[in-house]
């Protein structure tokens, strides 16, 4: 089995509190999709078509799953 980077350890026990915290009632994967697009933007200074290459997703989806504007 392979071993977990010290980020990957972290975003795993960041989920498991989301979780915990949320009682199983978090919306989990629109709350991750938002935060992964609006941080990956803030990488690429808003930059979507280098924000959506990055992510391994098309441009569109990134206008539609802004995190902050719902």
């Amino acid at each position: 089995m392979n071993e977990l980077t010290n980020s990957e350890q972290q975003l795993k026990t960041a989920l498991r509190a989301y979780v915990r915290e949320h009682g199983g009632n978090g919306d989990l994967i629109k709350t991750i999709k938002g935060f992964t697009i609006d941080e990956t933007l803030v990488l690429t200074r808003g930059n979507q078509s280098k924000a959506a290459r990055t992510l391994g997703i098309n441009r569109l989806t990134i206008r539609m799953n802004r995190g902050s504007e719902g």
